[in-house]
Order: structure tokens, then sequence, then C-alpha cells
């Protein structure tokens, strides 16, 4: 396992450069156990492949500020995966929209589908 070590310049009161330094570390940590969570049932090519076919079928449809968004959470994702920073991605398909989730659905990436639902946080 690899460590990586990140700086972060943080200006303010004490109280705020601990608030932030808490709410990052509660936020690596959440997208860490979700992804241990995800990660035994997900077929992690199938999954790189479906984002970038959801990509793909998501740059043909009308641009708006939400749609550009969404695919650019998706590439970033994709992006993550490839460096297998796999909580990563999942944090930036968490950003992605409901219209990136309706569409994944409706094309049939099935894989892209559940795991954005789960980053969403919209599975029981």
């Amino acid at each position: 396992m690899s460590s990586k070590s990140n700086s972060i310049n943080v200006t303010g009161n004490q109280n705020q450069v601990f608030q932030a330094i808490k709410n990052s570390t509660i936020n690596n940590n959440f997208h860490q156990n979700q992804w241990d969570a995800l990660q035994p049932n997900i077929d992690l090519a199938k999954l790189r492949e479906e984002l970038k076919l959801l990509r793909e079928n998501l740059v043909k449809k009308e641009k708006t500020d939400e749609s550009n968004s969404c695919i650019e959470a998706l590439e970033s994702a994709e992006n993550e995966l490839k460096k297998k920073n796999d909580p990563k991605a999942l944090e930036f398909l968490k950003k992605a929209c409901k219209w990136a989730l309706d569409t994944a659905s409706e094309i049939g990436t099935t894989v892209a589908a559940e795991v954005i639902k789960s980053a969403m946080g919209l599975n029981p």
C-alpha cells in the first residue's frame, strides 16, 4: 500500500484549521469505507468501460451547465479509476447528476448505474 502526502494551506484561527483537517479526514474515510463495501461486488473493467460509454453518450446530448459538470464528474471518475484511486472515483461519481443516472439506466450500463446510485446514497 502506498502512502500519499498532501499539503493543505489553511488560514484562520486554530479552530478553523482543525475543523478543515477534520472534515477532510472524515470525507476521505467515508469514501474509502463506502468503496470498501462496494468493491467486492464490482467488475472494475466493466465499470470503466461503462463510464466511458455513458460519458460519450451524454456528450452527444444537449449541453447545459448541469450536464457539463456532470460529464466532468464522470471523466474525473474515469481518470481516478485508471490511476487505481477508486475511492476518489466514487467521490466524483457522487457529484454526477440524476441525468447521468437516468441515462445510464436507459442505455443499459447497469454497473455504472448501480455504482452512481450507491455513490449518491440512493441504494438502501
